[in-house]
Formats: structure tokens, C-alpha cells, sequence
């Protein structure tokens, strides 16, 4: 048995989690983009085709296997003797043949079912920290973005009254566009008819869009962005309003183009010599199947991206 060596996993929310390893000279990667592990590598561990250890907070290991898994949750066989509480963390840990890849989960809900060999076994639904990522649409040329970072100290973060409201609708002009507008809602209490009275903060989004800054979207899910900076001072957990258009060239779809105006947060950053790459995801899922039909149309447009350069600058848009 090889000697016990530990690695330190530290989370956005200042998670620390001591986990033991059983070979401290393997590389060990904390999967928390989806870009980390290769989908052959993943796929050996599906439907019990290899072992996976579920390491649990005391720092014990539980080998098991994986029932299935989707972008949001991994279905484990909970092992003989696993205690099961609701809430609380679990570290899956996927060895291979040369490398260890953990994923930090919360045990969300378990069920009674019927395995292969026909015998009944408990299934432990774990949810993913950092979802596995929706199918992502790399951009077909160079896609000029705008950012600004909300300040932290902003009175809509910190009053209760505040929340956060999407507008989707078409707009016309000389081609139609579907235009997702994100902004806040302020509760003012009751009207005199007794219903609840909300307006729109629409003015501070307009002070926002005039402060925005340059950056290049490289790729774009549902769930969320990867955009190009030259700001390497951005922080995992971030708030920011981003904008992008994204215009459909020669190809006849229901609209021509898609105006986003939305929240996101930082949850991943890849530096580079002469900018950042960063993964963002939307504070509010874009759920809709016509938006997929349209990144599948826009991603496949022949208008091959520049891979060798990101005119980016740090400047502000005028």
C-alpha cells in the first residue's frame, strides 16, 4: 500500500476540503470545467464499467460505481454501510490509468432501484458543484463582446427588495432580432389595489452599457460564455453585465440576429501572455430550444475564427 499523501481542494466559496490520495506523485484535477477531462476518459466510468472512490468529509474512501450521469448530476451505487445525509459533500474520485480527477458534489436525494443482476441497491443522486457544461457553439469568427463589472458593493446585491428580471422579445428593424434583456426589479410594497408593485431599473442598466468594456466571445451554451480579455484582474465569482450580438450571415432562420444582455458570473480563468480567457456563467439558465436551433445555425456559419490573435483593448467602448 502506498503511503497516504493529501492534496488541498479550495472552492470560489472558501470551501477547504482535506482529501487522501493513494498515490500523492499522481497529478490529481479538481474538475471544475468541463474542458479538464477528456469525454473517452469519462465515458470508462459509466454504467459500472470502472470503479470511482467516494470520499466522504471524515476522509474515508467508499469505492463504487456509477449508475449514469448527465450534466447536472452523477448516480452512484451508495456503497455497503455509506451513511447518507442530504446536503452534505461528497468528493468523487475518478482514478485512471495515470492520472487521479476528483469532483466536488452534494448528495441530493437517493431512490430504491432494481440493478443488472436483478437485485435491488441503493442510488445516491449527486449533484455537481460546477455542472457539466450545456453543448457549447464556438463562434464562427471573432464576436465582439462588452463587459462591466458590478460593484460588489451595490445596493441591489445587498437589499432583499431587489431581484433580478429577464425581458425576451422580438424587435424590429430592417431584419428581426430576439433581443434577451436581463435587468433588476425593485419591490415597492402594495399599490392601493393591493397588488405587489415592481418597477424595472432600466436607467441603471443604461448607465451600465455606457461603461462597458471590449472583449471577445469566443464560444457560447445556454449556460454560459467563454470571453477574451486583456483585464487579467478579474476574480473567480465576479458579477458582471456582459453584451453580445450574435448575427446569422446569409441564412434564412425565423430571426437574424440574437442581442443578449445578461448577468454573469466568473467561474473559470485561463491566462494567457497577452490576455485572459475567461468561463462565465449566466446567473439565469437561457431555457429555450429556439435559442439552441439558432447557436447551432450561427455556430456552423463558414467564417472561420482567428485563433492567433484577440484584437482586444482595454479601453472602453465608445
Amino acid at each position: 500500500m502506498a503511503t497516504i499523501g493529501e492534496i488541498t481542494v479550495i472552492k470560489t466559496e472558501a470551501l477547504s476540503f482535506n482529501i487522501p490520495t493513494e498515490n500523492p506523485v499522481r497529478n490529481t484535477t479538481l474538475i471544475d470545467s468541463p474542458e479538464k477531462i477528456n469525454k473517452d476518459v469519462l465515458h470508462e466510468f459509466n454504467a459500472r464499467i470502472r470503479q470511482v472512490n467516494l470520499i466522504t468529509l471524515n476522509r474515508k474512501k467508499w469505492p463504487t460505481t456509477i449508475s449514469n450521469f448527465d450534466n447536472e448530476f452523477i448516480h452512484v451505487i451508495a456503497p455497503q454501510g455509506f451513511k447518507i445525509f442530504i446536503g452534505e459533500l461528497v468528493i468523487v474520485e475518478f482514478p485512471t490509468d495515470n492520472n487521479n480527477f476528483i469532483i466536488q458534489t452534494i448528495q441530493h436525494k437517493y431512490a430504491i432501484q432494481r440493478t443488472d443482476n436483478r437485485t435491488m441497491s441503493t442510488v445516491l443522486s449527486l449533484k455537481f458543484l460546477d455542472p457539466r457544461m450545456d453543448k457549447r457553439y464556438t463562434a464562427p469568427e471573432n464576436i465582439n463582446a462588452g463587459y462591466v463589472i458590478i460593484d460588489n458593493n451595490a445596493c441591489w446585491l445587498t437589499d432583499n427588495r431587489y431581484f433580478m428580471a429577464r425581458k425576451t422579445g422580438y424587435r424590429t428593424g430592417g431584419e428581426k432580432c430576439v433581443a434577451v434583456h436581463e435587468t433588476f426589479g425593485f419591490k415597492n410594497g402594495s399599490n392601493t389595489a393591493g397588488a405587489e408593485d415592481i418597477s424595472f431599473l432600466d436607467k441603471e442598466i443604461h448607465e451600465l452599457k455606457n461603461d462597458m468594456q471590449q472583449a471577445d466571445m469566443d464560444n457560447i451554451s445556454t449556460g454560459g460564455c467563454s470571453i477574451s480579455v486583456a483585464d487579467k484582474d478579474l476574480k473567480p465569482g465576479s458579477l458582471l453585465f456582459l453584451s453580445v450580438t450574435l448575427t446569422l450571415k446569409g441564412i434564412m432562420y425565423k430571426f437574424n440576429s440574437l442581442e443578449l444582455l445578461m448577468f454573469a458570473t466568473v467561474k473559470n480563468i485561463r491566462p494567457a501572455d497577452e490576455y485572459c480567457k475567461y468561463g462565465l456563467k449566466f446567473v439565469k439558465h437561457l431555457d429555450n430550444n429556439t435559442l439552441h436551433d439558432f447557436f447551432e445555425i450561427w455556430s456552423s456559419q463558414e467564417h472561420p475564427i482567428s485563433n492567433s490573435s484577440h484584437p482586444i483593448s482595454p479601453q472602453h467602448t465608445p
